[in-house]
């Protein structure tokens, strides 16, 4: 059994006749609707019969409220008979979750008056959308005989204030749309009907869609950018300077259906069982993914994965994207978008970028995170695309247990030696110090001048790891320090070695302290005399091993390719430092 969200569209007409609308045609097309419940019931039983359980239903798709309140009724209470027969699954999967707003719709609030006695019964969730401007709401949002539909939709605004279960409104805006004073004026407007614009409200850009009902310009990359800046002087030091942050743009930030690697694993299925991604998809014959009546859940899974990814082998990616260090939030945004606008990227990038800037505490730029995700978005979509951009393809041998770099450590008794901590020790001004490996998640930083006493601490027996004879062995003492730099067969990006020193064991034997089984030399003079090639505020290591383990490492790297790729790094005891002047 699993637990998944369903969008049911139980109806495809729609009252209004918005511009741009994605929908376009589809949502002139009258039907029945006493069978929504019937129809409802067969599809959750099938899913069931699938092992699947509906966790929770959005109503979108068209409007709902243009069916019969009798029938809508009768959808509703099939709905909550079937929450209560299997609220036992849907608490299991939902962990987080009541039982309560299992149900939401998406609504343009034009019959609210009409239907909210029935919607406040079964604690319907309501999402509401609107224009902002409303000036622009007055010339967008009319109905199919071109009427307004303004005077009654603010009288609905208010009645929606008083809605005692989960309530929101959007914005949908086109280029036209973007007056920062008129629409902070209209937010003050609608919080004074009594609505919550700083918690409950969020805002949507139209695109260009192929299927729109009238040609309108969608707004620009700049247009955006600079409404959210306009919106930000105009808004700060007011309640709604957080919203403006991260509730009114939030289906652009992550976590959304639009922040998908592939979108396949969300569900719509229209009355018939028609089966689409998601409310968009409906508008393209190629996202069908099949009839749920008629075949298994898991065919219309698969189904749906291969039509995203068919999709997006059809499109260009822009190399803005797969150089995008916040990629792991956006993940390219929706398919279907992107191939109505032609743009190759989010067509709110600018605007998400410049969010993420402004709000690190939240969204921080990640180069490694973001690599890891276009690598999983090009394997589940571009497959053939961007080969060069992908992270490398490792056997699935390096996933067995037995090959970890700790159980090839565990096998080897020379190998244990090499890492063990015990080999080397700091003391800073007398306080001893234990080093790290660059295998340790965490390691240890200290500032360290001019004025220090900084004392190694080698044991006596490491001379003898790797080696019969101590005469020609040595401590490796190595610092690295300054500018990363590309070099090497493997152009790496690595910090350059500054300078390497010898110790051999008769020099330790003549002149070292002998304490507990170890030599205590002082390395200050070492340090001090490589100040010059520090930079001021920049991290430093100091590195120790000797040169017969160092010399095992190397072999093993030759002989292990499981180790090879671990211990790419060097193996060696280390203290990383910045040197204050």
């Amino acid at each position: 059994m699993i637990g998944k969200s369903l969008t049911f569209v139980p109806n495809s007409y729609c009252n209004f006749a918005c511009s741009y609308c994605y929908l376009g045609k589809l949502t002139e097309q009258k039907e029945k609707t006493s069978d929504m419940a019937e129809q409802f019931k067969k599809i959750a039983k099938k899913l069931k019969d699938d092992g699947v359980i509906i966790t929770e239903v959005f109503l979108h798709g068209a409007e709902f409220s243009t069916c019969s309140l009798k029938d809508s009724e009768d959808l509703l209470s099939a709905i909550d008979d079937y929450f209560k027969e299997n609220k036992h699954y849907i608490k299991l999967f939902e962990k987080e979750k009541t039982i309560n707003h299992l149900v939401h719709l998406k609504t343009n609030l034009y019959n609210l008056d009409k239907f909210y006695e029935l919607f406040k019964k079964y604690q319907v969730g309501i999402s509401a959308s609107v224009d902002l401007p409303l000036r622009m709401h007055e010339k967008y949002r009319v109905l199919k005989n071109g009427k307004s539909t303004l005077e009654k939709t603010l009288k609905m605004i208010e009645l929606l204030s008083t809605y005692p279960y989960f309530k929101q409104i959007s914005a949908t805006m086109t280029s036209e749309h973007l007056n920062v004073d008129e629409f902070v004026k209209d937010i003050y407007m609608l919080e004074g009907l009594g609505f919550d614009m700083a918690n409950d409200f969020y805002i949507m850009f139209a695109y260009q869609s192929a299927n729109a009902n009238k040609e309108f310009a969608m707004a620009s990359d700049e247009a955006m950018l600079n409404f959210y800046k306009g919106l930000r002087e105009k808004l700060k030091d007011t309640k709604y300077a957080f919203a403006l942050e991260h509730f009114w743009f939030k289906e652009f930030l992550g976590g959304y259906c639009n922040n998908s690697i592939n979108c396949s694993n969300h569900l719509l299925i229209q009355k018939n069982g028609d089966s689409f991604i998601c409310h968009r998809s409906q508008a393209l014959k190629e996202l069908k993914s099949g009839n749920i009546l008629n075949q298994s859940f898991q065919e219309i899974e698969f189904n749906a994965y291969k039509n995203i990814q068919l999709l997006e082998n059809s499109l260009e990616l822009s190399k803005d994207c797969l150089e995008c260090d916040y990629f792991h939030y956006c993940k390219a945004s929706c398919v279907i978008e992107r191939k109505d606008t032609g743009l190759k990227k989010s067509y709110t990038c600018a605007l998400q970028k410049e969010i993420y800037k402004n709000n690190p505490d939240f969204f921080k730029a990640d180069k490694q995170k973001a690599r890891m995700e276009i690598d999983a978005f090009l394997r589940a979509n571009q497959i053939y695309k961007h080969l060069d951009k992908r992270l490398p393809t490792l056997s699935s041998e390096m996933y067995e247990i037995k090959n970890s770099l700790e159980n090839i450590i565990a096998r080897d008794e020379i190998l244990k030696q090499v890492y063990d901590k015990s080999n080397f020790y700091l003391s800073i001004n007398d306080k001893l110090l234990e080093l790290d490996l660059e295998l340790d998640d965490i390691c240890s930083l200290k500032r360290l001048n001019k004025n220090d006493e900084i004392k190694l601490f080698i044991k006596k027996d490491a001379f003898l790891i790797n080696s019969k004879e101590v005469i020609d062995n040595f401590v490796w003492m190595a610092l690295i320090g300054g500018d990363k730099q590309r070099y090497g067969e493997e152009q790496r990006l690595k910090i350059p070695h500054i300078a390497t020193e010898y110790l051999y064991f008769n020099k330790l034997k003549n002149e070292a302290l002998e304490v507990e089984g170890y030599f205590v030399i002082d390395i200050s003079y070492f340090l001090r005399a490589n100040v010059k090639n520090y930079k001021k505020d920049e991290r430093n290591f100091i590195f120790f091993t000797t040169k017969a383990m160092r010399e095992y490492h190397y072999e093993k790297h030759a002989k292990n390719a499981f180790y090879h790729i671990q211990a790419i790094n060097l193996p060696f005891l280390r203290l990383e430092f910045i040197w204050e002047n």
